[in-house]
């Protein structure tokens, strides 16, 4: 499968919140979503964000987003906490996943 991985960028918060919406459905929590593509752009695009995702394309279709943070533990230096890992259905089983992990592991280090 031919896909690249990029850092996420504005553009991409309506696709972003699109899954969000994915994702609570598959959790049978459709209408737990509050977020909003404005308050996305306000975390995510400040000087200090606290919204960081990868998008991965196959050719020009979005197969997921992916977001995660980093933290710093006083005992273990920096750690990466993951909010939520999730592929849409028809993509699964096709070692997307692990790419998204090795993406974000090569970029911690």
């Amino acid at each position: 499968m031919n896909i690249q991985i990029r850092k996420g960028e504005k553009k991409d918060l309506p696709d972003v919140l699109r899954l969000v919406h994915e994702l609570a459905d598959f959790e049978k929590a459709p209408d737990a979503v509050t977020n909003t593509v404005e308050d996305m752009q306000r975390d995510g695009f400040r000087n200090k964000p606290c919204l960081q995702f990868f998008t991965l394309q196959r050719w020009m279709e979005k197969l997921l987003v992916w977001h995660y943070t980093c933290k710093y533990s006083t005992w273990k230096g920096k750690r990466i906490i993951f909010d939520d890992l999730f592929v849409s259905e028809k993509y699964r089983g096709k070692g997307i996943g692990k790419k998204l992990f090795d993406a974000l592991w090569k970029k911690q280090n």
